[in-house]
């Protein structure tokens, strides 16, 4: 297997990035402690800023519901909502197309690990880790326009 790397023009991001996911075959989204979602294209090596977090939201996960998830035949349903963003506040975030954050709920008690679209995009999947064993807890609700 062979891995290529390749570096961007200049640095966007100045501090911790602390998700990132793929959005098609040459673009992708990160999110870092600064609280800037960039949109990276990999043809041109260049990003672009695509929303600005409130100051109050830290980010921990980060899920796109990419334009290539809808190959299985399954169309999307028209939430709207393209990414899906978990916080340490124990919320999740759906942030839209045009990078509006448009709504944050509160899943969990506590910082929100993971979350996750469905593969319809009709619903969403966050969890929580409660202790340092495997004991988990699974929120899960549709989307609601």
């Amino acid at each position: 297997m062979k891995f290529k790397i390749a570096v961007t023009k200049h640095p966007d991001q100045t501090e911790v990035m602390s998700c990132v996911d793929w959005n098609g075959p040459d673009e992708l989204f990160s999110c870092s402690d600064d609280h800037l979602v960039l949109k990276w294209n990999l043809v041109n090596k260049d990003s672009i800023k695509f929303c600005e977090l409130p100051s109050e939201v830290s980010p921990i996960d980060f899920h796109v519901y990419s334009k290539s998830q809808g190959t299985l035949g399954v169309k999307k349903s028209g939430t709207g909502h393209d990414l899906l963003l978990t916080s340490a506040d124990g919320r999740f975030h759906l942030i839209s197309k045009t990078g509006r954050l448009e709504k944050s709920v509160e899943s969990h008690n506590g910082a929100t690990l993971v979350g996750r679209w469905s593969h319809d995009g009709a619903g969403i999947l966050t969890g929580k880790l409660y202790t340092n064993t495997t004991c988990t807890t699974i929120s899960q609700s549709p989307c609601m326009n």
